[in-house]
């Protein structure tokens, strides 16, 4: 009885597993991942409710991560604490909006939090999508309990795109021209800020599990963009967005299936991006030519965005990079 029981006390005191070492090449690359999601927070988010802008988006799930997950650790509660105090920032005039996405960080954090704790082996992506389906399931709980409340909101951010274009003094005839065209570009970004709203959230969640995994001790969180794929039973997602928009039913079904459509856009776009990221390492070796694709990405970037689209889309049942790897070692 004794040998059993001091066996399964060795057994418990036994440390974790040590992740493996990292070059800091990769660490710096890493931590340039971790600022080009925060960028995409700062230029997606429709909601910017500290003088930081979209900040909590990022430090209350992060916080919330670190409370849980990190309790032990003196260092990662002084973080989340801090991340906290920061992500309250403007409280004393607080709006309506303020509310709202102080409310909208927290049930991501919530989200992410739960999708941690139930599905721990799963990617840092797998895990934010996850997360920020939790906090859209606990946000329509909400609007069904308050339907007013949609509207409202909905009103307020438009009326931020409407600020936004009258803070322009635009006179002339080249100035009414702009005006009608920044007119135009708000008239779509009120219809689909629902969706710039879901794939900041998702940008910021993988942010914050990059925070709370580099003070667990893992140097390399966010793996390379090349790499990066999701489940292709998401293409659903996309076919249902353009049913609904085709579908004559109403208003709703269309900005739905819109909103719906530009999140999936948004996705293959960057999968195919990982697909290119991948050939640019992969099958060109020369770094002036990996540069001149950069550029001319940039300089093209419409033809870029459709060509990523396409190719992420393909990738769903081709997987490119998996018969390009078996073409390219064939050879």
């Amino acid at each position: 009885m004794s040998r059993k029981r001091s066996h399964r006390r060795s057994s418990e005191e036994q440390p974790a597993p040590r992740l493996a070492p990292v070059s800091s090449s990769e660490r710096r690359r890493g931590l340039w991942r971790a600022f080009g999601l925060v960028a995409a927070v700062i230029l997606l988010s429709p909601l910017k409710p500290t003088p930081l802008g979209p900040f909590p988006l990022v430090g209350i799930p992060a916080a919330l991560a670190l409370i849980v997950f990190q309790a032990r650790r003196s260092a990662s509660l002084m973080l989340a604490v801090g991340l906290l105090a920061v992500s309250a920032l403007g409280f004393e005039n607080a709006n309506e909006l303020w509310y709202v996405g102080t409310g909208w960080s927290v049930l991501l954090g919530g989200g992410l939090v739960a999708a941690s704790a139930l599905y721990p082996g799963l990617s840092v992506f797998e895990r934010s999508m996850l997360g920020v389906a939790l906090a859209v399931v606990g946000a329509s709980a909400l609007v069904v309990a308050g339907p007013a409340s949609l509207a409202n909101l909905d009103w307020r951010i438009a009326g931020q795109y409407d600020a936004a274009i009258a803070s322009f003094d635009l006179e002339g005839q080249n100035g009414a021209a702009l005006a009608e065209l920044m007119r135009q570009g708000a008239d779509i970004a009120k219809a689909l800020y629902p969706a710039w709203l879901l794939l900041a959230s998702l940008a910021a969640l993988a942010c914050a599990l990059y925070v709370e995994r580099r003070m667990a001790g893992d140097e390399a969180p966010l793996g390379p963009l090349r790499e990066f794929r999701f489940s292709d039973h998401l293409v659903w997602a996309l076919v249902i967005g353009l049913v609904l928009l085709v579908l004559p039913v109403g208003v709703w079904s269309v900005r739905t299936g819109g909103n719906l459509v530009t999140v999936m856009a948004g996705l293959y776009v960057l999968r195919g991006a990982a697909v290119l990221a991948w050939l640019g390492t992969s099958v060109v070796n020369s770094g002036w030519a990996i540069a001149f694709w950069i550029v001319a990405a940039l300089l093209l970037y419409p033809v870029t965005l459709g060509t990523a689209f396409v190719m992420g889309l393909s990738d769903t049942w081709l997987d490119l990079r998996s018969r390009l790897r078996v073409e390219t070692e064939g050879e």
